[in-house]
């Protein structure tokens, strides 16, 4: 009985061991994927960029399958599983869309933080580009020769544009870069030739080589006082523009900044920058600001100089009182028009009360 018992032992122990095998085999044969290894769903591959294996999710970049047809309006989804894992969508890997002339639209989730190089150069189907709020990087050319978009919106949290990454976007007829991008690269919009209106955020301090060269439509420029320097060539053959305003950090201007433009003024707002080669034509006037050093009149590094005293821009605001209109203004008068053409002077004290008309249209303006 003794020796019974034993044998009966030893074969549960077996069969334990047995049970522990099979589990471990069960267990390899649904290991998870790993980083750097890719799975494709519908017309996308995506690779896998971090696991979080306890809780089955992870994050991924995601390119067109190259031999997938792209056409028409095109929606990057939020998140993908693969297996028992979910993982979010945060970059637009490389070479990603490149040169899917067929797509007219892509929608990027607000779960994107990265467009990498390449990754939609040559879309000339694109209508618009629009960058979510969520993306904080936009890689070199990436958007490179986008050439029929008429539509750029860079979102509020993006930090670096990257060389020439909208060169050749020559259909957007105007620009805005918000205050949260600190860097731009190199002919980042070089050749955009419709753009009519460029605003500039107050992050930028560094304004790069050709970042805006051949911007031929381009009417008006202020550069904000956060610029500190303007490199080689970055508004070359900006041949429409007309007026120039330069804030007042700016300590350098490369050779060949504004060559090629047909400026006839443009104003500084600091001390006179270092300054280099052909700059300006040679009969621009420079404008600069009384009590500002560096400055000499009535030349200055061979252009001529004169100084600005500038305007302030008069300002009007309104309230309603017990029945009455009370506007407020600054400038040297207060003027009254019931058809836009034909204006009169009404009040020149700063401050004018009137009653609310029950028919009829009065307007008002503030003047110099």
């Amino acid at each position: 009985m003794k020796t019974t018992s034993i044998r009966k032992k030893s074969l549960a122990r077996h069969a334990l061991c047995a049970g522990i095998a099979f589990t471990f085999l069960l267990a390899a044969g649904q290991a998870r994927a790993e980083v750097g290894e890719s799975f494709t769903e519908g017309i996308f591959r995506y690779t896998i960029l971090s696991e979080d294996v306890p809780n089955g999710s992870g994050t991924v970049s995601v390119v067109s399958v190259p031999e997938a047809e792209v056409i028409g309006e095109i929606v990057i989804p939020p998140t993908v599983s693969s297996g028992e894992a979910t993982y979010t969508v945060t970059q637009i890997g490389l070479d990603a869309f490149s040169w899917r002339t067929m797509m007219t639209s892509l929608s990027i989730p607000d779960t994107v933080t990265e467009i990498e190089t390449w990754a939609l150069n040559y879309c000339t189907g694109l209508e618009s580009i629009v960058i979510p709020d969520s993306v904080t990087r936009i890689g070199d050319s990436s958007f490179y020769y986008t050439s029929t978009a008429t539509n750029l919106v860079i979102g509020a949290n993006v930090t670096h544009i990257g060389n020439s990454a909208f060169s050749g976007c020559m259909n957007l007829p105007s620009v805005k870069i918000p205050d949260s991008v600190l860097t731009i690269g190199p002919f980042a919009f070089n050749f955009c030739s419709s753009m009519e209106s460029l605003e500039i955020g107050s992050g930028l301090t560094h304004i790069t080589q050709g970042a805006f060269s051949y911007a031929t439509s381009l009417r008006s420029l202020v550069i904000p006082d956060t610029v500190i320097s303007i490199g080689d060539r970055a508004f070359l053959d900006a041949e429409s523009l007309h007026y120039l305003l330069v804030g007042e950090n700016v300590a350098s201007i490369d050779s060949n900044a504004f060559a090629g433009n047909m400026l006839s003024t443009a104003y500084f707002k600091g001390e006179a920058p270092e300054i280099g080669e052909t700059v300006f034509k040679e009969y621009t006037l420079l404008f600069y600001m009384e009590g500002k050093a560096g400055w000499t009149t009535p030349t200055w590094n061979g252009y001529n100089t004169a100084v600005w005293i500038p305007l302030l821009e008069p300002t009007l605001t309104y309230r309603i009182r017990d029945g009455k209109l009370i506007l407020t203004y600054t400038g040297n008068r207060l003027e009254e028009s019931t058809n836009l053409r034909h204006w009169f002077e009404v009040d020149t004290s700063g401050e004018y009360e009137t009653e609310i008309y029950k028919k009829g249209f009065r307007f008002y303006r503030a003047a110099m």
